[in-house]
């Protein structure tokens, strides 16, 4: 895996296009047999970035995200950054695109099963990453239907909004799409890969609760024990809920299965008490209150069990909550974060996204990261640009 960032060619008034032209001029003397492509960049053109890097690379199949990326233990602002997957890589890919993902994304089971046919997994060397524009639940559903016994793992996205009218989207092929997942199997042919998810969150008091009245379709959680949800919710933190928006990352509801909890991140709160959620929550869901714990202590606990997964990590790929971001940015820790990634790890990819799937569970207000054994990507270097 070839990996390049074009704000590596601003010189302080290099516009971010011209960048691009010059990143692909570049990469054109470093790769063979582009087989998928995915970028990243939180520059507002992203349909004419799209279509240069479609335009450039004709035979590959590329895919694109709005969103920002922190590597090297700085974040990359007006950017446009490019995972090049080639023929022969020590990672082996497929690619593809699932429509519809809001109503009907089982239509694309046979696509999908096609592409698992295609990597061939084997034991824990195949890994699914995907970035959506909504419906996380069917899709994770569909998805983990067409695995079957495969046992492929799944980290993801739900993607921000884009500055082009300010929707959310995914790029497949140039094309931009507004209900839809891209997603990409990645097969590590050196070794195995494995995936956690990291929750800076616990039991509030351990009183469980039940969803007595929701709406599926608007994630809306409406009553809690038969009354207001947003009433339970203030009377067991003693905060008004009038109040209650500006505490929403430190006091969300979670759903549990076994040891397990999935935060329920809420963004809007309406006249009634009625919550409305990035995670849809079901009728008669057990739910418990949840508050935020020592995050960067727990973000010690996770470097640990990272470098405990192997002798030899190639990088790892992780996606940030955005809610995440703006708590770590408030409390002026998110450059402190970005630091301590690479402090640890020589090669870290890290996006944000305004929402998480983890195996079989959309998850919200977490990190979820994907850990790759052995096979270093290529990276070009400040000092590979000179002369060009």
């Amino acid at each position: 895996m070839l990996f390049i960032d074009t704000a590596q060619f601003n010189t302080g008034s290099t516009d971010t296009i011209d960048c691009l032209y010059k990143a692909i001029e570049r990469v054109n003397f470093s790769i063979k047999k582009p087989r998928n492509l995915l970028f990243t960049t939180n520059n507002g053109s992203l349909e004419k970035i799209a279509g240069i890097i479609s335009d450039s690379f004709p035979n590959a199949n590329t895919m694109g995200i709005y969103t920002f990326m922190y590597q090297n233990g700085e974040v990359n602002d007006d950017h446009v950054d490019l995972f090049i997957f080639e023929e022969d890589d020590d990672y082996y890919t497929v690619s593809g695109l699932i429509e519809d993902v809001s109503s009907c994304p089982v239509k694309s089971i046979a696509s999908i099963e096609s592409s698992i046919i295609k990597i061939a997994p084997g034991k824990e060397d195949t890994v699914c990453v995907d970035f959506t524009t909504g419906g996380e639940e069917m899709l994770i559903t569909t998805l983990n239907a067409a695995f079957g016994n495969f046992n492929i793992p799944l980290i993801g996205g739900t993607c921000n909004q884009s500055h082009v009218g300010m929707i959310t989207a995914v790029i497949y092929n140039s094309i931009i799409y507004e209900d839809a997942c891209i997603y990409l199997l990645i097969k590590n042919r050196r070794g195995r890969i494995k995936v956690l998810t990291e929750n800076i969150f616990s039991k509030y008091n351990g009183i469980p609760h039940f969803a007595t009245k929701v709406d599926l379709g608007k994630k809306a959680l409406i009553e809690v024990d038969g009354k207001p949800a947003a009433t339970v919710l203030s009377e067991e933190i003693n905060v008004p809920v009038s109040q209650l928006q500006d505490y929403a990352m430190k006091y969300p509801f979670a759903r549990f299965i076994g040891d397990e909890s999935f935060v329920i991140g809420y963004h809007h709160i309406d006249e009634n008490g009625t919550m409305y959620n990035y995670k849809q929550v079901n009728l008669n869901d057990m739910i418990y209150v949840m508050h935020i714990t020592d995050y960067k202590n727990k973000f010690e606990e996770t470097i640990k069990q990272i470098k405990d997964s192997f002798d030899s990590i190639g990088f790892i790929f992780s996606i940030d909550c955005i809610n995440r971001y703006n708590l770590y940015k408030k409390d002026d820790y998110f450059d402190k974060y970005t630091k301590k990634w690479h402090d640890n790890f020589k090669y870290h990819f890290g996006v944000v996204s305004s929402g998480e799937q983890y195996c079989k569970q959309q998850i919200n207000q977490g990190m979820v990261c994907a850990i790759f054994e052995n096979a270093e990507p290529t990276i070009l270097s400040k000092e590979d640009y000179n002369g060009l």
